[in-house]
């Protein structure tokens, strides 16, 4: 190896030294056929293979075997002849037959005349971070089925909730007819409003259930009865004192939900 610089022997030491480093990266160095002529003690420490064992064996020995079906390690050593390099984030097989997550590049070196001498491969072991990795993916993927399954009793809910109020609506509408007295009067509307606020509810929880990607801001804003939504609000008696309400309101569909509060 040629070294430059104002202090070449104490370069080639320091490089000596790191090549028989059991930690740092780990290297491979191998012909222009792929075929293990070098090997790390780092590289021994990682993949288990001392590097006598190593060499003369082609790179493909640690690609797992899917890879090696799919012909990712051919493939590697050719985008690194032709583009000068190829990253490398997959599995790699151990000499136990273990995996190890491997993150790295294989850099293809050539001679001044541009002829292909071999390839250089430094890998680093991050089984670590590809754990954690897996472990976040497993917890995204069992909030999704919950939240799915939350969403499915919404829409159950809801689905339920609608399915009396027809035949209570259409009751109630055959009870205003023949009933004429005024008190009979006021609690058939009281009755219709209650199920109109039932239906809303309904119709709210069908749609939070629908709901994925679409934006909806709800928030609390106080507010009087009569200026939100006066129709549902008139559920209170008039021989009940007025009371204050605070309104749930959905900034998409424009709906409000009024619920009484003590009157400050």
């Amino acid at each position: 190896m040629h070294i430059s610089g104002a202090d070449p022997p104490f370069a080639s030491a320091l490089l000596a030294s790191y090549h028989a480093s059991p930690s740092g990266d780990a290297f491979i160095v191998m012909d222009a056929a792929g075929i293990v002529r070098a090997w790390s003690r780092a590289c021994e420490v990682l993949l288990g293979w001392s590097a006598e064992e190593a060499a003369g064996q082609s790179i493909s020995v640690i690609f797992t075997p899917e890879d090696r079906d799919r012909k990712i390690d051919l493939y590697e050593l050719e985008v690194a002849r032709t583009k000068g390099h190829a990253e490398d984030d997959r599995w790699h097989v151990r000499r136990d037959d273990s995996r190890v997550w491997v993150t790295g590049t294989m850099t293809a070196v050539r001679a001044e005349d541009g002829s292909l001498l071999g390839f250089v491969k430094v890998m680093r072991d991050r089984t670590d971070l590809r754990t954690k990795i897996e472990h976040l993916e497993q917890e995204r993927d069992t909030l999704q089925e919950r939240l799915q399954r939350a969403q499915l009793f919404l829409h159950t809910l809801g689905h339920e909730l609608r399915n009396p109020l027809a035949p209570l609506s259409m009751a109630v509408h055959l009870m205003g007819t023949r009933e004429t007295a005024p008190a009979s009067a006021q609690a058939i509307q009281v009755i219709q409003r209650q199920i109109a606020v039932l239906k809303g509810l309904a119709d709210d929880l069908m749609d939070l259930a629908r709901r994925t990607t679409t934006a909806s801001s709800w928030r609390w804003s106080p507010c009087t009865c009569s200026s939100c939504c006066p129709m549902r609000c008139r559920t209170c008696s008039p021989m009940r004192s007025p009371r204050a309400s605070r309104c749930w309101r959905c900034s998409r569909r424009g709906r409000s939900r009024c619920r009484p509060t003590a009157a400050g």
